[in-house]
C-alpha cells in the first residue's frame, strides 16, 4: 500500500470550483451576445473564490479547477467589455451630418 497519499487527495471536490468553472466555460462562449455572458460570469466568478476559501480551510480538493473557474470567469467578463469598447470606436456616429434643406 502507498501510504504517501496526501489529505487533500482522498478529501471530497468542492462542488463550488466545479460548478465555477462550468460557468466560466459558459460566459466564454456566450461572449458572442456580450452582457449574457455577465450572467454567468460573475456568479462563476463568487464562486470560485468561495470555493477558494473553502478548499483552503478544509483541505478539499479542486483548487485547479476554482483556479480555472476564476480564470474563465475573468476572461468571461473582460472580454465582452473589450469587445464593446471596440464597437463604440469603430461604430462612431460623428461622421454621420444629417442634411435637411
Amino acid at each position: 500500500m502507498n501510504e504517501s497519499v496526501t489529505h487533500s487527495e482522498t478529501g471530497k471536490l468542492n462542488s463550488n470550483a466545479i460548478i465555477s468553472l462550468i460557468l466560466g466555460i459558459i460566459s466564454i462562449v456566450c461572449c458572442v451576445i456580450s452582457f449574457l455572458s455577465m450572467l454567468f460570469a460573475v456568479p462563476g466568478f463568487v464562486l470560485a473564490v468561495i470555493g477558494l476559501n473553502e478548499i483552503h480551510k478544509t483541505d478539499q480538493s479542486g483548487r485547479g479547477y476554482a483556479k480555472a473557474g476564476l480564470i474563465c470567469s475573468l476572461v468571461g467578463i473582460i472580454l465582452p467589455l473589450i469587445i464593446i469598447l471596440i464597437s463604440l470606436l469603430i461604430f462612431e456616429s460623428t461622421d454621420f451630418i444629417m442634411d435637411v434643406s
